[in-house]
């Protein structure tokens, strides 16, 4: 699942393809033309997509995760369970203080393993 130009999660197309067309790139890459010569740092799609791997494909080892601001966590949360995220924090409110604010947030791993914090603010300083 992933995260759509709306905020909506979307599944991906799914399994071990990963995003749209990798799967196309990657054979591409292994002796098609549009890969040839293209290596990591190039700035093509196929050295570009070459650097990427998920997370599953390394032993559940997660490199990064992405913070992204919705409009209703809770309404998000229940989204994404129901989309196939593992929910590994349940949405809880923290309130930094007076001069700094308060958000409501929650954490999220979808099924290649990746893992997503999801906020909403609910206060911004000095409100």
């Amino acid at each position: 699942i992933m995260v759509g130009q709306t905020g909506r999660v979307e599944e991906s197309g799914g399994g071990d393809e990963g995003p749209a067309g990798a799967k196309a790139d990657a054979a591409a890459g292994a002796g098609g033309e549009a890969g040839a010569g293209a290596e990591a740092g190039d700035g093509s799609d196929a050295g570009w997509r070459s650097r990427q791997a998920s997370p599953a494909s390394l032993g559940q080892r997660n490199t990064q995760s992405l913070c992204v601001y919705v409009d209703d966590v809770d309404v998000h949360c229940e989204r994404a369970r129901a989309a196939g995220a593992q929910i590994i924090r349940e949405p809880r409110t923290t309130d930094y203080g007076e001069k700094y604010w308060t958000d409501r947030t929650y954490g999220a791993e979808d099924p290649e393993g990746h893992l997503w914090w999801f906020m909403q603010r609910l206060r911004t300083a000095g409100e």
